[in-house]
């Protein structure tokens, strides 16, 4: 029901019957990924999980029945974009999808420059011995060629 509705939205959306599945396709690059809690195999907690440990910064939003503040928080805490309780508000998962793959965009745009500042630019490092009567001499500066 919700991914229909946000393909009606001009979304591409992919769903898939498991975790597993969902954490192979992260080579796609989503911009966000919704979980339900309780999936089959592996939750949606758990996927949450494995992608933090794995440095991915995708925005995932958690979805599930279950309204008790004790998932909202361990969802919160692993790095849940956000939290919402079924049935699920469409205008807040649209505001919420939206900000995600902006959030998301940003920071693929910011990755891309970074890797090309340090390809083209080296970073030396210079460090001064500090007089003990002009603390300011000591401090670590960096400055670019």
């Amino acid at each position: 029901m919700m991914a229909s509705w946000l393909e009606d939205q001009d979304y591409k959306v992919k769903v898939f019957d498991n975790g597993e599945l969902c954490l192979n396709c992260l080579d796609e690059n989503p911009g966000v990924i919704c979980l339900d809690i309780n999936m089959p195999g592996l939750s949606g907690l758990e996927i949450l999980k494995q992608l933090r440990l794995a440095n991915r910064d995708i925005a995932v939003m958690v979805i599930t029945k279950n309204d008790t503040l004790d998932f909202a928080i361990e969802a919160m805490k692993i790095g849940a974009f956000d939290y919402l309780v079924k049935p699920v508000d469409k205008i807040r998962l649209k505001t919420n999808v939206e900000k995600a793959i902006e959030m998301h965009t940003m920071f693929t745009k910011i990755q891309r420059v970074q890797g090309e500042l340090k390809k083209h630019t080296p970073i030396k490092i210079l460090w001064g011995k500090a007089n003990p009567w002009d603390r300011s001499s000591g401090r670590l500066m960096k400055y670019l060629e």
